[in-house]
């Protein structure tokens, strides 16, 4: 019994040494450290509204036609960028696609922008890709995007006659750094960057395999004296033959020059 009591005496005393040891006052200092803070980059872009150069009027559109249409695209975030665009387009009739020919704008000192297309299969949507800075599109920085858009002469017959065609663009952006192209559109973007990249057109109508854009004069202007911001200068006098055949008479021949300016569609004939 006497055995049990001082157990419980030093359970007792241990206890409450416990006790004393757990609420006994320690001098102790502190401060705030310095924060670390981190803030994410943003990757944004603004598109502005297509614009169709050369004041053409898309609204009277021939068998034939090109036209050059552009949009200004602005990196908006913090973040250098890689830019692509995807291309939707098709007459709103559901008429086939394969008279329309479209391509990027070349590269020339007065439009520094390379542009180039790329399309996965036939059942893949095209896009247009953006080169030329290795080291991304700096923060609100803008450029440049022109497509040509070209209605082969032939392949648009009647039934073309009054429809509507409509090409709408969506604009894709991803962080330049990390190799972050590449992770997220895998090696398409090292393919098209390869210096003897060209778009082949092989899922589009065989028409346009071995089309020569030069053909085309949208494109052709780019690559001749003219500034491509006025393709056909003022006062650009271009001869030929005209035909005049009055009624009760027969066929006569006359030259005649045409003083053609793009910029307007004003036609001024001068008969020689």
């Amino acid at each position: 019994m006497n055995r049990k009591l001082l157990l419980s005496a030093l359970t007792l005393l241990l206890s409450i040494s416990l006790i004393a040891v757990s609420t006994m006052a320690w001098f102790t200092g502190s401060d705030e450290a310095g924060e670390a803070l981190f803030t994410m980059g943003t990757v944004k872009v603004s598109g502005g509204e297509p614009s169709i150069l050369y004041n053409k009027d898309p609204s009277k559109v021939n068998p034939g036609d090109c036209y050059v249409v552009s949009w200004n695209l602005k990196n908006i975030g913090t973040k250098r960028i890689q830019l692509r665009t995807k291309l939707d387009f098709a007459w709103l009739d559901g008429l086939d696609k394969d008279n329309i020919y479209i391509i990027p704008a070349p590269v020339t000192d007065n439009y520094p922008y390379d542009w180039v297309l790329y399309q996965e299969a036939s059942d893949k949507p095209v896009y247009a890709y953006l080169r030329g800075f290795p080291d991304g599109l700096p923060s609100d920085e803008e450029v440049e995007l022109r497509l040509i858009i070209y209605f082969d002469g032939e392949m648009t017959d009647d039934d073309y006659q009054s429809e509507d065609f409509a090409l709408n663009i969506s604009v894709q952006a991803v962080q330049a750094s990390n190799n972050s192209p590449s992770s997220i559109w895998g090696s398409i973007w090292g393919l098209i960057n390869d210096i003897d990249y060209s778009f082949d057109y092989k899922f589009w109508d065989e028409y346009w395999h071995d089309f020569d854009p030069m053909n085309i004069k949208c494109y052709a202007f780019y690559f001749n004296d003219d500034d491509p911001e006025d393709p056909v200068p003022d006062n650009k006098v271009i001869d030929f033959e005209f035909v005049y055949n009055p009624i009760g008479e027969g066929n006569d021949i006359n030259k005649f020059k045409i003083n053609k300016r793009m910029v307007g569609y004003s036609l001024i004939l001068k008969f020689i």
